[in-house]
């Protein structure tokens, strides 16, 4: 989230980059009756995908959760 400001404003960035905690939302996902995919969108290129993808795989896999 952008500070200072008067309403939300967040910004994106790539995972692991912001203030996400990525640990509570795989922990979430595993929760869930049903496999969800995890989508990674509006980064700005091949680069930061897969920086977001990994960063995702080792969150998830220091939680002991296979994505």
């Amino acid at each position: 989230m952008k500070e200072p400001a008067i309403s939300v404003i967040l910004e994106e960035v790539v995972p692991g980059e912001g203030g996400l905690d990525v640990a509570s939302f795989v922990r979430g996902l595993q929760g869930l009756p049903q496999e969800v995919p995890l989508m990674i969108e509006h980064l700005s290129g091949e680069v930061d995908y897969d920086r977001a993808a990994a960063h995702y795989r080792d969150v998830a896999r220091g939680e002991g959760i296979d994505l």
